[in-house]
């Protein structure tokens, strides 16, 4: 019987990023916000990649996910090394494993997408992405939880993390499907092609020149999304699918972290 004791970057560092990721989070979302506002746009209530579509907000929006991006995934892979090391201990097959780490690789490739493609220019391609991140990021919680109860006694109650995170998930989890089915009737419209620009829409209502005037209309709520109480909920219903899967990581991070024998020497047969 050997003794192997986890790497401490792999216990204590997750704990450091998310506090980052947290705080450039939550700046980055205020200062864009403020300019949205200040632009006179509808207080009530912008998409978050609306945050992202004119600049000066846009250059806020970009750049935290820039740097965000990387410190998730610092999570991300400290988390899953970490639990690896255990289920590999423990003789748990990986199965699992296998599909929760998947899932957190396509959420963050699902986020740089939503990052580098406006919807008012790649329509298709931004919410694509989007898609990508908010189911990702829901399997990615529900698989680490997964993991998490199986190194977990079969006749003990779950820890209160296992639990809490779960809740957070499936909140998010039904957000984003509420969220989704208004978006397709009250969400925003694709730009039009080319062939189009500066002529009526060959169907009137399928997509939309963004030019200033109309982004102006988007932004003011004369238009579209913002114009509609379901079109606000939609944006709502975003928020709250962000700020739930922010929450259940918080959750995971911090509670998990304190569980006795997290990060202590391991007994490997």
């Amino acid at each position: 019987m050997a003794e192997t004791e986890s790497p401490s970057w792999v216990s204590k560092l997750p704990r450091e990023t998310v506090i980052g990721v947290n705080t450039l989070s939550i700046l980055t979302v205020l200062v864009a916000y403020g300019l949205w506002i200040k632009r006179g746009c509808v207080a009530f209530l912008p998409f978050l990649s609306d945050l992202g579509l004119r600049a000066p907000e846009s250059t806020f929006f970009t750049a935290a996910i820039a740097v965000c991006g990387p410190m998730v995934a610092i999570i991300l892979i400290s988390e899953v090394s970490r639990l690896r090391a255990k289920l590999v201990a423990a003789d748990v097959p990986l199965a699992i494993w296998s599909i929760t780490a998947t899932a957190g690789v396509l959420a963050l490739l699902g986020i740089a997408v939503v990052a580098m493609c406006p919807w008012d220019q790649m329509f298709y391609s931004h919410n694509f992405g989007a898609g990508i991140f908010f189911s990702s990021a829901c399997a990615f919680m529900f698989g680490l939880t997964t993991c998490a109860a199986q190194l977990e006694d079969e006749n003990a109650p779950y820890p209160k993390f296992i639990k809490v995170t779960r809740i957070f998930t499936l909140i998010a989890l039904v957000c984003m499907v509420i969220g989704g089915s208004l978006y397709l009737p009250y969400g925003p419209k694709p730009p039009c092609p080319e062939e189009v620009q500066g002529e009526r829409p060959p169907i009137e209502g399928t997509c939309v020149e963004y030019g200033p005037d109309h982004f102006a209309a988007f932004c003011n709520g004369d238009l579209m999304t913002h114009s509609h109480f379901l079109g606000n909920l939609c944006a709502v219903m975003e928020w709250c699918a962000f700020g739930t899967i922010m929450a259940a990581m918080n959750v995971y991070i911090f509670y998990r972290s304190e569980q006795k024998g997290d990060g202590e020497n391991q007994a490997l047969i």
